[in-house]
Formats: structure tokens, sequence, C-alpha cells
């Protein structure tokens, strides 16, 4: 699917060029919670998501919730 999208658009060449990147994250994410172990999860899940919205090689990602909230 991937290279069916890159084979007729430039969003390739517009993901580079970026300065940096939105990750629209449309799994729920329970942001109050206390628990060290729940903390790990989320740090890891914020750090790779789903692995297909995320752009290492962008100084600044900003990660939006589908509760609107904001990382």
């Amino acid at each position: 699917m991937r290279g069916v999208y890159y084979r007729y658009t430039n969003f390739d060449q517009s993901a580079d060029e970026a300065a940096f990147f939105l990750a629209l994250d449309d799994e729920e994410r329970d942001l109050d919670s206390d628990v060290n172990e729940d903390l790990s999860y989320l740090s890891k899940t914020f750090l790779t998501g789903n692995c297909y919205n995320r752009w290492f090689d962008k100084s600044f990602t900003l990660i939006v919730l589908p509760n609107s909230s904001n990382i």
C-alpha cells in the first residue's frame, strides 16, 4: 500500500522536507495513570506508536490523541 501511495503522490518528498511531523493516533490512552508499569507502556507507545505514523528523522513530532489531547 505504501508503495502505491508514494507512486502517485509527492508525499515522500513532502515528508522529507518537513520541519516537524504530526501524528494522529486513533487509540485512546489513559494519561492520568500513576502506575510505573502503565507509564512505561505509555512511553513505549508514544515513542513507536503503531510503527507507521512516527518519523524518527524529525526533531519534533506532535502526537494528537482521539480526544484532542496532545503530548
